[in-house]
């Protein structure tokens, strides 16, 4: 955090699932187990409130995409360095497919 409202953030997600999607081409992908990272402007408000919005990419062995992150999460403090964070993100990808994502972060304050 550079100041109570602003700060910087890493999301490095695993997306649990096997699924199948259509590329631009109208071309089924099967995606198995995507890692996902973002690098992403946060902003705080409300008492606990972050707003995220970030470039990030999805890395899966058949074929990597590049995405934009918009989200949500709500920051509750476990300790002074160790927070949890309920969260709701949207990842559109640049080749026009999407996800809605609802996760569960663990923060660490430095």
């Amino acid at each position: 955090w550079f100041n109570h409202n602003w700060g910087i953030g890493l999301h490095n997600d695993v997306e649990i699932e096997t699924f199948i999607i259509r590329n631009s081409d109208n071309e089924e992908i099967e995606r198995v187990n995507p890692l996902v990272f973002t690098i992403d402007a946060l902003y705080q408000f409300g008492g606990g409130f972050v707003v995220t919005l970030g470039p990030g990419i999805e890395l899966e062995k058949e074929e990597s995409f590049y995405l934009v992150r918009v989200g949500i999460e709500y920051e509750q403090d476990i300790t002074d360095s160790f927070y949890l964070l309920p969260n709701f993100f949207l990842d559109q990808r640049l080749d026009g497919y999407n996800t809605w994502n609802i996760g569960l972060g663990v923060g660490l304050r430095l």
